[in-house]
């Protein structure tokens, strides 16, 4: 805990109640050896009393107002480090500050935020294609890139556009790995679902070979799983006559 970036927290005045509890939340995790705080959205959600969801939009408007810095953690989880605007602070347009050392107000030159300037070293995502290696990064994880992509562009587009990353292709290999991980849960369930319902013990990759008729019967998903890791299964179906 930093009591100098509490009290930092605590003196910004901010309008919105829950974007200032979260902020408080970041700046009670924040360690000011290492510079930057890593709490997790999930704490955050319960300093705040709110949901995951909610943290993660107050998360942005403060990151766009320019009292903090976000870099999104690249090992799939949802624990980032955040830096706070501590060195002059964060001021409202009049100049003055929501409490003095003294406990009056006071004030102050505006200054031009840190962030700001750390803001103009980011890449909007909007404006970020994936490259090639970018491409079999989510090939190499069983996904399709295209996939991956349009998914992407729709919840950017949902949130305005607005996302930007220091590191554009951090955030595209966090994200591919974290549907790596949910992928086979997904196919798990759709696979019970069409084999009759019940929880059962089949997982991906588990029938050697399926027959023209029951490749008809996958849904896509499960398809698009044997596509991309048993192509010893595709070679054979397509030898039989199936378009694949």
């Amino acid at each position: 805990m930093s009591i100098k970036a509490v009290s930092w927290a605590l003196e910004q005045q901010i309008s919105d109640p829950i974007a200032k509890l979260v902020l408080i939340g970041i700046a009670d995790r924040y360690n000011d050896d290492r510079g930057y705080a890593w709490p997790s959205v999930a704490w955050l959600a319960t300093a705040a009393s709110c949901s995951r969801r909610t943290v993660q939009r107050k998360v942005g408007w403060l990151e766009e107002e320019g009292y903090l810095t976000r870099q999104i953690s690249d090992l799939g989880t949802e624990t980032n480090h955040y830096g706070l605007s501590l060195e002059g602070g964060r001021h409202t347009d009049t100049g003055v500050t929501a409490l003095s050392p003294g406990g009056r107000h006071s004030s102050v030159t505006r200054t031009i935020d840190n962030n700001k300037n750390n803001n103009k070293r980011k890449q909007l995502l909007s404006d970020w294609s994936p490259d090639d290696d970018d491409r079999k990064y989510a090939a190499d994880l069983g996904l399709d890139a295209d996939d991956i992509l349009t998914t992407i562009r729709l919840w950017d587009e949902q949130n305005g556009n607005k996302a930007s990353y220091a590191s554009v292709k951090a955030f595209w290999q966090g994200w591919c790995r974290r549907e790596a991980k949910r992928a086979p849960r997904v196919l798990k369930r759709q696979q019970s679902a069409y084999r009759g319902g019940g929880n059962g013990d089949w997982l991906p990759g588990s029938k050697k070979m399926y027959s023209p008729a029951e490749w008809e019967g996958l849904n896509d998903a499960v398809k698009k799983y044997y596509i991309n890791h048993r192509p010893d299964m595709i070679s054979e179906l397509r030898r039989q006559g199936v378009e694949i």
